[in-house]
């Protein structure tokens, strides 16, 4: 590993960032893409590539991600013991690849398998205990992300999941690239958005910056990449999201501001969550606070996923009970002003033996399935053009061997009126 003290960052002439031009910060960044490639991270396997390329195509099947992990051991066995896990499993156990991917889901393999090979790579060891702090906290994020896109915009749910564990992946290497400036500024827990603006005003880069740096080092689409650069920035809430960019800079943004430390200093009063959530997201209070449940209960099962990089740092009850507390009265408000919303289509909830499936009909005609677990989290998630979502072929992506009874007539009719 470099020695830190040879970084050209931590001299007293340095430029504070918000003062810098354009070429200046090109310049920056070029210096930070050095000191990373000399020894500060690690590089992403082929595998990791391979995975990266699949997720840019969006169409890649599941029988193909299940075959680009099956090579790399680690990762396979992780996803056996994750489908396996009391929040996942469903009675039998599962031991081969193919039936854990299909249980966990399309979306969820896709984010976890690259999450946990950025997570591997963008590790520092010289501040471990920061490190593994920080990405605890992120995989936290991720969930929380996904859980939003799971309730507003499910095609975005993967991508989402990684967007939220991306965006403090630049801050266990700052104090390797500032020295001891920064681990006194990050020892004073201060919240997200105050914690950007002060590198911004005092520092010759960003987290962000850093950040912006390793994605284009592991080669992260546009549509990954740009939310995480930009989710500290000011969003216009005048106008409804325009594309999935837009409203994964959204759930970013949210995502990002939310301070997860009990001990920040004025987190519980803030309102800034609130106003976000209010302005933003759209979702009804109900499904909000239900997706932040859903969050807590995933984070705890992810855990095991990223046991080796990160700590449990998050107290879900805690947090869970602070962010409703920041919430209820401003999403109780919210209810009805969001006309850029299409209306939401009716949903059905099935049940087969011990196993449920929950059917969501979306505004664009499309057809989403889901397994929920037993607390009624959506587990797996699979999306069907409305006349492939017949009843069989939704029964066989999940699984599901009993289709007999009055819920199989009931799903079986909602989704020939979906077709």
């Amino acid at each position: 590993m470099v020695c830190a003290s040879r970084f050209p960052f931590q001299g007293a002439r340095v430029k504070a960032r918000h003062t810098i031009s354009g070429d200046e910060l090109a310049a920056v960044l070029a210096g930070i893409d050095a000191k990373l490639s000399n020894g500060l991270i690690d590089t992403q396997p082929e595998v990791a590539s391979r995975i990266a390329m699949l997720a840019e195509l969006g169409d890649a099947s599941l029988t193909k991600f299940a075959d680009a992990i099956k090579v790399d051991p680690g990762l396979c066995g992780r996803l056996l013991k994750l489908a396996n896990s009391a929040y996942f499993s469903r009675g039998a156990a599962v031991t081969a690849l193919d039936r854990a991917c299909v249980l966990l889901g399309e979306q969820r393999v896709r984010a976890m398998a690259l999450g946990f090979y950025i997570s591997r790579a963008g590790a520092d060891r010289q501040d471990e205990p920061l490190c593994r702090e920080v990405w605890g906290q992120s995989v936290y994020r991720a969930c929380l992300a996904a859980s939003i896109a799971s309730a507003s915009v499910p095609t975005l749910t993967s991508e989402a999941f990684v967007v939220g564990l991306l965006l403090d992946v630049g801050i266990p290497l700052m104090p390797s690239l500032l020295g001891d400036r920064y681990r006194r500024l990050i020892a004073r827990g201060v919240q997200p958005g105050v914690l950007f603006q002060v590198e911004f005003e005092q520092l010759p880069f960003t987290h962000v910056d850093v950040a912006s740096v390793l994605m284009g080092k592991w080669k992260l689409p546009a549509l990954l990449a740009e939310p995480v650069a930009r989710h500290h920035e000011p969003v216009d809430a005048s106008a409804g999201p325009q594309g999935p960019g837009e409203w994964l800079r959204r759930i970013a943004h949210f995502t990002g501001e939310l301070s997860l430390r009990a001990d920040t200093p004025g987190a519980a009063d803030d309102d800034g969550a609130a106003r976000t959530a209010e302005a933003l997201l759209g979702i009804p209070p109900r499904r909000f606070l239900d997706a932040l449940s859903q969050s807590g209960a995933e984070y705890d099962a992810m855990m095991q996923l990223f046991c080796d990089v990160a700590d449990k740092s998050v107290n879900i009850d805690e947090l869970l009970r602070r962010v409703r507390a920041q919430l209820a009265s401003a999403l109780d408000a919210a209810l009805g002003d969001f006309s850029f919303l299409a209306e939401r289509a009716a949903d059905g909830v099935f049940t087969f033996g011990r196993q449920t499936v929950e059917i969501s009909v979306q505004p664009d005609g499309s057809v989403w399935a889901y397994l929920r677990g037993s607390h009624g989290e959506r587990l797996a998630g699979h999306c069907f053009d409305p006349g492939e979502a017949s009843f069989d072929n939704v029964m066989s992506v999940l699984a599901i061997e009993e289709r007999d009874g009055v819920d199989a007539r009931r799903m079986d009719a909602m989704l020939r009126d979906a077709a």
